[in-house]
């Protein structure tokens, strides 16, 4: 390689080395619910550890300019140099110089100078270029032995000043290492990452933050040893107690009159179209966190969290938040960003944005729950974005709400503005449901119904040239949402078959077809969050017939709007191909064509299996519609039916509930025995062929005695090694059958 090459190639190197600091961040696992704030303590809370990191920040900030001083990179030693530069010249130039003035500018030019070209960086350069006139003055046929000594003079003391160097910058690196295995406010280092992490235990249950924690570094806060997909099992909701299996809740409560955290780095985010000038913000992200605001005037603004950075939550509840003006939840300031998924915002108040307010359309909501929550005035909006997107291509969002659930709140459910879109969500029995403030709405595949004052409101006319504003959605008729230049949108009356939402029976589930209603009631239907699941009413005679099933974006149609999402609120895959979506946050899903259930029993039990496993979204038919596709008989709802019957036992059907029931013939039979049973449900009849219309479930029971093994043969009375056989090849089924 040449030795200009090997030069530029050095240069590079130095380029990308030199400049870049230390980059070490911090994991902190919390061990204490108690807040506290104590130095000198040995266990960790969460502001202790905020306190920690916020130090080691400080600290790292000192050392990385100390680096950088070394290095010869201080872009702060570089401003000075240039303000002294210019001041210098302002002075000379004026009619009455100030010598003194003078004296002390040059001096202070000459210090500066002389320590950027002592740095790190200019002295890999200088030894460079020394080691480049060396190679070149030995490449001459006749070199110059004199010059070849001066330059090998020059190039030792390069290096020896170059390890002195190295040696500084060692030991300061050092010195930020030992600071953090010391620790601070009984917080220790996990580990080291790229960004700063708080961890704390599921297990703790309940923090106690007793006033508000100010966050003005980047920082992640998530549950120690567990990821979003492992620590959130079953509905993520404060007061669901139904699902035994679930994980308990980490919970972060207000225990006064504050709120949890203000999210801000004390610098303006005026982001303009120049990166280089813009402040950039800094990241928060809560992952599998809950809060509980203190639920009586928590804050002026921002119930829970005020937000000016770049604030991001995902699979968390969010309740109790009370602002006196603006973000019973959530404030978003000007400038400032919030992202949230599969998350629940309920029961917050606030005079506006109960749920969540921004002052720009830097938001993105999907796969959420916002329900419950009070605008004490109903003129204003649970969600409320106060101005249109900022123009900046350097916005970090896409301004979106999706596969969201707006019901059953107090006030407009989505009071925003130009440069948000609407798609694939449902905004229900709220007081208003969407106002874009007389802007143009962007609404696509959503259902907006069922609101008790308006569906929609303050629409800007739709221009007549362009029907993409205002597509494929479901409302009522006479409840303000658009009519004219829209494009495929479905009015219903909210009466009789166009009942929006169903009742509820004892139990709180939608009532049995053939009752009416579109929607059930808020359930657990699958996913992270409650849902309005869709329905196929009974009367139907054709799948067409709904009016929210596959009435959608068609990919392979003439369709207009936006596309709907690839999942729905659930993270249920949608249909896109030769059928259209089904408007709202829920696609509706079938139940598989063919299910297995299973279970042990001793002798003499009787075991009851449900048909509702495997039903999918759908639900029973009605019995009196059974005979259109089993013919004359006498059915019960789902047209329930033994198909194949047990060998060593009884299958029947319990005509009241609607369970399979079986019981071993024998009282002592050991071993096991399969059968079969179908069903049809109000989806299911409407599949073309005949043998699909059924979705048939198998079942297999394992007959064994209450306590110790028996002796006797399994189901055919053999005796000896074959029964010994056939016990072991039962014990091998179990295991695996167990484990599917």
């Amino acid at each position: 390689m040449p030795a200009s090459q090997s030069r530029v190639l050095l240069l590079g190197l130095l380029t990308g080395s030199l400049i870049t600091t230390a980059t070490w961040a911090d994991t902190v696992v919390v061990n204490t619910t108690t807040d506290e704030n104590n130095i000198d303590n040995t266990s960790c809370s969460i502001r202790e550890a905020v306190s920690y990191l916020k130090a080691k920040n400080d600290k790292k900030a000192i050392i990385d300019e100390e680096i950088a001083v070394i290095a010869g990179t201080s872009l702060k030693n570089s401003s000075q140099l240039t303000i002294a530069k210019n001041a210098l010249t302002d002075e000379k130039a004026k009619t009455s110089p100030n010598s003194s003035e003078i004296s002390r500018l040059e001096k202070e030019i000459a210090d500066l100078t002389n320590v950027i070209n002592n740095g790190l960086f200019s002295l890999n350069i200088q030894l460079a270029q020394k080691t480049d006139e060396l190679n070149k003055e030995k490449s001459k046929s006749t070199p110059d032995n004199n010059l070849i000594a001066s330059y090998d003079a020059a190039i030792n003391t390069l290096k020896d000043q170059i390890k002195q160097k190295e040696t500084e910058r060692t030991q300061k690196e050092s010195d930020l290492l030992v600071y953090r295995l010391k620790g601070l406010y009984g917080c220790i280092s996990f580990d080291f990452n790229t960004a700063d992490n708080v961890s704390l235990y599921a297990n703790l249950g309940t923090y106690s933050i007793d006033s508000t924690i100010t966050l003005p570094f980047s920082l992640n806060f998530a549950l120690f040893g567990a990821d979003a997909s492992s620590s959130a099992v079953g509905i993520i909701n404060l007061e669901d107690t139904t699902n035994p299996d679930a994980l308990p809740r980490t919970i972060l409560k207000a225990t006064a009159s504050h709120n949890i955290f203000i999210i801000d780095d004390g610098k303006d985010n005026d982001h303009d179209n120049n990166p280089a000038t813009s402040n950039q913000y800094i990241t928060v992200t809560f992952n599998n966190i809950d809060f509980l605001g203190c639920d009586n005037n928590c804050a002026t603004n921002g119930g829970i969290i005020l937000n000016k950075e770049f604030l991001t939550i995902t699979n968390s509840v969010i309740a109790k938040g009370v602002a006196t003006e603006k973000g019973g939840a959530i404030y978003n300031a000007a400038n400032s960003v919030f992202s949230i998924k599969n998350s629940v915002i309920k029961n917050n108040r606030a005079e506006s944005g109960s749920a969540i307010f921004s002052e720009d359309a830097n938001l993105a909501l999907s796969s959420s729950l916002i329900a419950d929550n009070e605008t004490t005035n109903i003129n204003n909006g649970v969600i409320t974005l106060n101005k249109t997107l900022k123009a900046s291509p350097y916005a970090p969002i896409n301004p979106l709400i999706e596969n969201s659930t707006i019901s059953g709140n107090k006030g407009i459910g989505l009071n925003i503005q130009e440069g948000i879109f609407v798609n694939t969500s449902t905004v229900v029995q709220n007081t208003v449901g969407i106002s874009f403030n007389s802007g143009l709405p962007t609404v696509y595949n959503s259902i907006i119904a069922d609101n008790s004052t308006l569906d929609c409101q303050s629409f800007a006319p739709i221009p007549a040239d362009n029907k993409a504003y205002f597509a494929n959605n479901l409302s009522v008729i006479n409840k303000g949402c658009p009519t004219t230049n829209v494009f495929n949108n479905i009015l219903i009356s909210n009466n009789g078959t166009e009942t929006l939402m169903a009742a509820t029976d004892s139990k709180g589930h939608c009532v049995a077809p053939p009752a009416v209603g579109l929607l059930c009631p808020l359930a657990n239907n699958g996913g992270l969050t409650r849902t309005h699941k869709p329905r196929l009413l009974a009367s139907y005679t054709k799948l067409n017939d709904s009016v929210i099933v596959n009435k959608g974006f068609n990919v392979n149609k003439n369709s207009a709007g936006l596309a709907c999402s690839s999942l729905d609120q659930r993270g249920k895959p949608r249909e896109n191909n030769e059928n259209a979506c089904d408007i709202g946050a829920v696609e509706l899903i079938s139940g598989l064509s063919s299910s297995r259930q299973g279970d042990d029993i001793v002798f003499g039990q009787i075991k009851r299996f449900s048909p509702l496993e495997n039903l999918g979204d759908a639900e029973l038919l009605p019995a009196e519609l059974c005979a259109n596709f089993l013919g004359a008989g006498e059915y019960i709802n789902g047209c329930i039916r033994v198909i194949d019957l047990p060998r060593h036992g009884q299958a029947s059907i319990d005509t009241q509930t609607g369970e399979l029931l079986y019981s071993t013939t024998k009282t002592d039979f050991h071993g096991f025995d399969t059968f079969s049973y179908g069903v049809i449900t109000t989806l299911s009849r409407f599949n073309d062929a005949n043998n699909d219309r059924t979705l048939t479930t198998s079942v297999r029971v394992v007959s064994e005695p209450p306590s110790s093994p028996p002796s006797k043969a399994l189901d055919n009375g053999a005796n000896g090694i074959f029964s010994i056989l056939m016990l072991s090849l039962v014990a091998i089924w179990r295991r695996i059958y167990r484990g599917q």
